[in-house]
Formats: structure tokens, C-alpha cells, sequence
């Protein structure tokens, strides 16, 4: 089942782990890459396995740099592989975030004060690579 979900990520998010360049990422209407701002971060969840696991995050977008986005804040449905995916992420980190965007939503993720029950969700953001900007750059175009 592991299997078939990282199956799933690598179909949903391009590959650019290793890469602090978006230059060369695969561009498709469906992906956005923004630098931002944390500003909350939902509970740990376990790593998928039989059922899919997400950990969702809210981030103040301060530069777009591939993709289009209107408003200032998105919240992030991460795909919890290891449940690791975020550790060392803390409130008020700057960091680059690529996301595939999707208006096909299998189910609805919430968390305290992040996405609370009965907002309704019309596109999904998966989430992909989180990278630091302590230690490198989002290079935009």
C-alpha cells in the first residue's frame, strides 16, 4: 500500500527534491510554487499506509513564483509518507512551497485553526517539497 501511495506523490508533485531551482521543473497548470511565511502547522498525523494521511498547513504567501494564486494565505494538504515530512518546520519560518492544486477533492482534511468542519474546500492544494529558506533560495523566474 506504501507502494501505491508514494505511486500517487511522485504522479501528483514533480520530482525536485535535490533542487533549490524551479526552473527546470516539469510546468504544468497545475503546479504553484510560492515563497511564504508559516503560520500554523496541524498535529503530527501518522505515516499512510491503508488510508491516506494528510497534515495541513497554513502559509502567508509572499512571492508566487511559478503558477497563479489569488489572496495572500493557502492552506496545504501534506501527504504524510513517513510522518517526518515536516519536522523542523516551525511558525515563522520562511520557506519555498511546491504545490499540485486540484478541483478533485476524494475527501475533505481538517485541522483547529487552520481548516475548521463546514468551510468547504473547492480546489486542494497537495502539498509537496517544503524547502528552508535558512539554508537555500526559492529561485523565481
Amino acid at each position: 500500500m506504501r507502494v501505491v501511495v508514494l505511486a500517487l506523490i511522485i504522479a501528483l508533485v514533480p520530482n525536485v527534491i535535490g533542487q533549490t531551482s524551479i526552473k527546470d521543473s516539469s510546468s504544468k497548470d497545475s503546479l504553484l510554487v510560492f515563497e511564504a511565511t508559516v503560520l500554523r502547522i496541524g498535529r503530527r498525523v501518522p505515516a499512510s499506509g491503508r488510508a491516506a494521511w494528510y497534515r495541513l498547513a497554513k502559509y502567508r504567501i509572499n512571492r508566487i513564483c511559478r503558477g497563479e494564486y489569488q489572496g495572500t494565505e493557502i492552506i496545504v494538504d501534506h501527504l504524510s509518507l513517513t510522518a517526518s515530512e515536516l519536522d523542523g518546520v516551525k511558525v515563522g519560518d520562511r520557506v519555498c512551497v511546491v504545490v499540485n492544486k486540484s478541483d478533485t477533492i476524494a475527501a475533505e482534511h481538517y485541522a483547529k485553526a487552520i481548516r475548521e468542519y463546514g468551510e468547504g474546500v473547492r480546489i486542494v492544494y497537495f502539498g509537496g517539497q517544503v524547502i528552508s529558506m535558512k539554508t537555500s533560495a526559492c529561485e523565481c523566474e
